[in-house]
């Protein structure tokens, strides 16, 4: 009998370090990099980002036609925001879009796009965005990656053909190595944004409620990056609320027009580019 409980104890203890399964269908994928994001197991990430790759594989990155990177996602669930101060909104009020992006410069130096203080380079509707970065004093460590993530407070207003809007982004940065399907070490990171509270627009019925994001970076060893996006969002324009059409046909340019924009900004800011 006291074999058996030791075998027993020995099974548990094995599966209990079992590495984390993570979802391969995108929908599953996109939400459980959201919900995960402060795992305490880090290879919960880990399993997130290699399952991400495996997919991105499968897709033509940097076509030039839109529909072959885009996603439709489903809602979010309340257990995947269960860390974070959000509005009090229903979730099924957003709609979800994802896209992916080839970038023509390594994730080292997206990182270091990602810790400077003016951001507007990288926001084409910005009219300012301010980054302070919150849990660290010298931010380069997360370029050398002497630290692991940098936690960021944004302030900001949008301004779009339809609102402006001002507001105070969250969005933290962590960093994630993992091994691909074919075996090759992979270096990369992510963010995760969201706001705590709805912010009005400049007119009125016009607010945007809530908004959560995740950002990925994902070294390619060739001096390109993957880029994936995914953005939940319920915003009002004129007591008219955004529906996914609607969302469809604006924020795929405009998530495609911030891609450009970080590439241009790296160009310029560290590789003697001329402004475009």
């Amino acid at each position: 009998m006291r074999r058996k409980v030791l075998w027993v104890g020995l099974a548990w203890a094995m599966g209990a370090c079992a590495p984390p399964e993570a979802p391969t269908e995108l929908n599953d994928l996109s939400r459980y990099m959201y919900r995960e994001w402060d795992a305490t197991d880090e290879r919960t990430r880990v399993a997130g980002m290699a399952n991400l790759d495996a997919f991105l594989t499968t897709v033509d990155v940097g076509s030039d036609v839109l529909d072959d990177r885009t996603w439709t996602l489903t809602d979010l669930q309340d257990e995947d925001v269960a860390t974070i101060t959000r509005p009090d909104r229903p979730l099924e009020n957003c709609f979800g879009i994802g896209m992916a992006y080839q970038s023509r410069w390594p994730a080292s130096d997206h990182a270091r796009l990602q810790i400077e203080p003016d951001q507007v380079p990288t926001e084409p509707t910005a009219e300012f965005y301010d980054r302070t970065i919150t849990n660290v004093d010298d931010p380069s460590c997360f370029v050398d990656q002497s630290c692991d993530h940098i936690d960021t407070s944004n302030d900001m207003r949008r301004k779009t053909l339809l609102y402006s809007v001002d507001s105070v982004l969250l969005k933290n940065f962590r960093w994630v190595n993992y091994t691909d399907a074919e075996g090759v070490e992979r270096t990369s990171f992510y963010s995760r944004s969201w706001y705590d509270q709805p912010w009005p627009g400049d007119k009125d019925k016009t607010t945007v409620w809530q908004s959560y994001s995740i950002d990925v970076w994902m070294d390619r060893g060739d001096g390109t990056a993957w880029r994936y996006q995914t953005l939940w969002n319920e915003t009002e324009i004129g007591g008219i609320v955004v529906t996914d059409g609607a969302a469809t046909a604006t924020v795929r340019p405009g998530t495609e027009n911030v891609f450009e924009a970080g590439d241009d900004a790296i160009g310029t800011l560290y590789h003697d580019e001329p402004a475009p």
